[in-house]
């Protein structure tokens, strides 16, 4: 590989650069606020140093170094990434090693981040660096929106062995919410009832939808699916629900009656408001008011099973382009 890997600081002239590619790679995370934070030298963190990844001039991906004032020797790996289109190139592991070099140069003696239990690539990646991994579960300290298991990984930068976290408070909860406060307001979704003046807008939505998930559609198939949605929509408008923020409808929501649950028929946001959990809000709510729910998902569509897998749905049937998934509220059984 030729292309040079180096980093350049976010500051305000392209501080839309960088959430651009955060929101590509963490498509319902939001690491604006904490980007802002930098700019401003905010003394909320001991330090914060976030970077855009450039392979020569491409920008690729994102990354950053904050710290705790409280535990001041650990550098804490910040908003990682890389854009899907450049993976496989290790460019994420030319990136990781830049940056945990930068953690030493900054005098750090231990190096630690925490992931998710969906992201197996990137547990990879770490342990093939090295870094040790343990279970966080400290109770008083857990992200609400999306409850999946959280892991840390750690590696000394000094000769002595590493010590294990022991589940000291991260701040996920605190993060979270930084995540769903969006340039220093919350975004609150409503939802109403969708009417017969609607129908154009849910034609839209749901001709989006569809042909967002399957990017090879002939010219045939499109046309057969312009004139499913034409004739079918009319029918089911009473069935759907508007997404509205401050009154502005931004989405729409499809929920029907299935089988002893709710099948997730169809759930479309625009594009300026995804990566705002707006969509995980309303799929979280959703199944907390149902025993069960189902949906079916392209299986091209990566970000979105990601996401379900997460929110705890199972698959449970496929066929040769959809998986089909369930979530059960806790304490019912499959």
């Amino acid at each position: 590989m030729a292309e040079k890997i180096s980093f350049q600081k976010i500051t305000l002239q392209n501080l839309e650069l960088a959430c651009q590619i955060q929101n590509a790679i963490f498509p319902e995370e939001d690491g604006r606020q904490n980007f802002i934070e930098q700019i401003n030298n905010d003394p909320y963190r001991k330090e914060q140093d976030y970077y855009i990844v450039y392979a020569d001039s491409n920008p690729v991906g994102v990354t950053g170094i904050y710290s705790y004032h409280e535990y001041p020797i650990d550098a804490w790996l910040g908003w990682f990434g890389i854009l899907e289109e450049y993976r496989h190139h290790n460019y994420g592991g030319i990136a990781l090693d830049k940056t945990i070099d930068l953690a030493k140069q900054k005098g750090y003696s231990n190096f630690r981040l925490y992931t998710d239990e969906y992201a197996k690539s990137a547990h990879k990646l770490y342990e093939s660096r090295g870094l040790i991994k343990e279970l966080y579960d400290n109770p008083d300290d857990q992200d609400n929106f999306i409850p999946a298991k959280i892991y840390i990984y750690s590696r000394s930068l000094t000769s002595k062995p590493i010590t294990k976290w022991n589940n000291k408070v991260l701040g996920l909860k605190e993060q979270s919410n930084k995540e769903h406060n969006v340039q220093g307001f919350i975004m609150q979704y409503q939802l109403s009832q969708a009417k017969s003046n609607d129908i154009s807008k849910i034609k839209e939505y749901k001709l989006a939808t569809i042909i967002y998930a399957n990017t090879n559609i002939s010219f045939e198939d499109k046309e057969k699916i312009i004139n499913y949605v034409n004739e079918n929509i009319p029918k089911q408008i009473s069935n759907y629900q508007k997404i509205l923020i401050n009154e502005k409808t931004i989405g729409c929501l499809l929920v029907t009656p299935y089988k002893e649950g709710v099948l997730l028929d169809e759930i479309y946001l625009e594009k300026k408001y995804r990566g705002h959990y707006i969509g995980t809000k309303i799929i979280t709510n959703i199944c907390s008011q149902n025993n069960k729910v189902y949906l079916w998902v392209y299986k091209t569509n990566k970000k979105a099973i990601n996401l379900y897998q997460k929110l705890n749905f199972q698959i449970i049937d496929e066929t040769a382009t959809r998986f089909f998934m369930l979530h059960t509220k806790k304490g019912k059984n499959l």
